[in-house]
C-alpha cells in the first residue's frame, strides 16, 4: 500500500507513537548492560526510568483471537526494561529490554505530530546503533521477529455527552444490550472512568 492511499489529517489527535522492534531474547543480557547502553545515549537521553518488562507478542496464522494468560512475576533481579528519555522539554524516548527496542514520540504542549515518515528513519538509525552496540558487547546479533506501530490518540466527549454514548460513537456497532435484563446496562465501569 502506498502512502498516497492512506488518510492524512491536518491536526490528528495523536499524543504518542511507538515504533517497536521485538527480537529473539539476548540470553547474555544482564542488568549492567542497561547502564553500559546508557553511556552511549546519555548525551541525547539523559533521564532513566526503570519499568516492568513488556510481555512478548506472538502472532499466529491464520489469526485466531486469543486472550493473553495471566502472568505473575517478582521484582527480583533488577529492572527488566528501561526508559531513556530526553530532558523534560523533549518528546522522544527509547525503551530497552532484553528482547525489545522501542522508539517513542510523546506530544509536548502544542508540538506538531512529526509524522511516520519523519520519525521512522530516526528510529531505524537509533536501532542500528543499538544493534552494533549489542554485537560489540558480545550480546550477539539482533534477530527481529516482530515490528509494531502504535498510535495513541486522545479523544474528547462532546459537551453534555455521557461516556457510554461516547464509546458507542468511537467504537461503531457497540451496543449495550442484554438478553434478559439481568445485568445493568451500560456497565457500571463506564460511569466510573475519569476523564484525563
Amino acid at each position: 500500500m502506498s502512502n498516497e492511499n492512506c488518510p492524512s489529517f491536518d491536526n490528528p489527535p495523536v499524543i504518542e507513537t511507538a515504533l517497536s522492534i521485538q527480537f529473539d531474547e539476548l540470553s547474555n543480557f544482564k542488568t549492567t548492560h542497561f547502564g553500559m547502553f546508557y553511556e552511549t545515549v546519555k548525551d541525547r537521553f539523559p533521564i532513566v526510568v526503570d519499568k516492568s518488562r513488556l510481555a512478548p507478542v506472538k502472532e499466529y496464522f491464520p489469526r485466531i483471537p486469543q486472550m493473553q494468560g495471566i502472568r505473575f512475576r517478582s521484582n527480583e533481579g533488577g529492572p527488566e526494561r528501561v526508559w531513556y528519555k530526553e530532558p523534560d522539554n523533549g518528546s522522544k524516548m527509547l525503551q530497552l529490554q532484553p528482547d525489545r527496542y522501542v522508539f517513542n514520540w510523546c506530544r509536548k504542549d502544542l508540538e506538531e505530530y512529526p509524522r511516520y515518515e519523519t520519525y521512522l528513519p530516526v528510529c531505524l538509525e537509533e536501532f542500528k546503533s543499538f544493534s552494533d552496540w549489542a554485537v560489540k558487547n558480545d550480546l550477539g546479533e539482533i534477530k527481529p521477529n516482530l515490528c509494531e506501530v502504535t498510535y495513541i490518540n486522545r479523544l474528547y466527549t462532546k459537551e453534555g455527552e455521557n461516556l457510554s454514548d461516547f464509546f458507542g460513537t468511537v467504537f461503531t456497532g457497540l451496543e449495550w444490550k442484554t438478553s434478559d435484563g439481568w445485568l445493568r446496562q451500560p456497565p457500571r465501569m463506564l460511569h466510573s472512568i475519569e476523564y484525563l
